[in-house]
């Protein structure tokens, strides 16, 4: 029972900074992923 919830939290917290990597645009520090444009569709 303990191992889950240490799973659980620790899938907890990566989820919480792979979301607030996403909105703080830090794909930009990558070499390829820098050339890319932020929006999917130019319409």
């Amino acid at each position: 029972m303990p191992d889950e919830i240490f799973f659980y939290l620790g899938l907890a917290f990566l989820t919480t900074h792979e979301l607030d990597a996403v909105r703080c645009r830090e794909w930009r520090i990558f070499p390829g992923l820098s050339l890319l444009n932020d929006r999917v569709w130019d319409t």
